[in-house]
């Protein structure tokens, strides 16, 4: 074989495998948690967990909303994280804590290779209501969680049975406030040392 022959064989050789050593096999994916609850007066800190099809941890981290001692509200609502994934069905919850506990939680089981961008709503129509595993809350009721989402979950909006979530203060007793009382910033009233406890 002639020099030449060989100098395009071994490039050959080598562009093949490249593309098998270094596949497309990852790309982001973003959860938006969304919401109308009341920030710092309902909550003050989201916990976000990813799990892969397989139940593996992909992204377990705590979100600032106010910081402490002074009381000032650093985040608002929405937040918008990304992750990694390598395509199939991930199990996303973010957690609303209120000084270290868990007061209202949102699940998603999107497929990533579908699905770019997930929607997690915190709304207060479910603060204070707890939901079995396998449920998710959503506008106050507790049902299978969802595959797909977008902006809908965001908002409370009608419940099941045509009225309206939290406007008799009966869902949302775990620290429901006025809006009035939301103001919190710069106000160290806000802040109290507790440690962050799971649900």
């Amino acid at each position: 074989m002639t020099s030449a022959r060989v100098v395009r064989a071994f490039a050959v050789v080598t562009a093949a495998w490249t593309v098998v050593a270094c596949p497309e096999s990852s790309f982001d994916v973003a959860v938006e948690v969304c919401g109308d609850v009341l920030v710092p007066a309902q909550v003050d800190t989201l916990r976000l967990t990813v799990k892969d099809e397989k139940s593996a941890v992909i992204s377990d981290g705590i979100i600032d909303l106010l910081k402490c001692p002074d009381g000032e509200v650093v985040q608002e609502i929405p937040v918008v994280r990304t992750f990694r994934s390598a395509g199939g069905r991930a199990a996303i919850e973010v957690q609303g804590l209120r000084k270290g506990v868990s007061v209202i939680a949102a699940r998603a089981a999107p497929d990533t290779g579908a699905q770019k961008k997930v929607f997690l709503g915190l709304t207060e129509a479910c603060l204070g209501i707890t939901c079995a595993d396998g449920q998710a809350c959503v506008k106050g009721e507790c049902i299978e969680v969802p595959a797909a989402t977008d902006e809908g979950f965001c908002g409370s909006g009608p419940a099941a049975d045509g009225g309206v979530n939290g406007d008799s203060g009966s869902k949302g007793d775990a620290g429901a406030v006025d809006a009035g009382d939301a103001g919190g910033a710069g106000d160290a009233g806000w802040c109290e040392e507790v440690p962050l406890t799971g649900r």
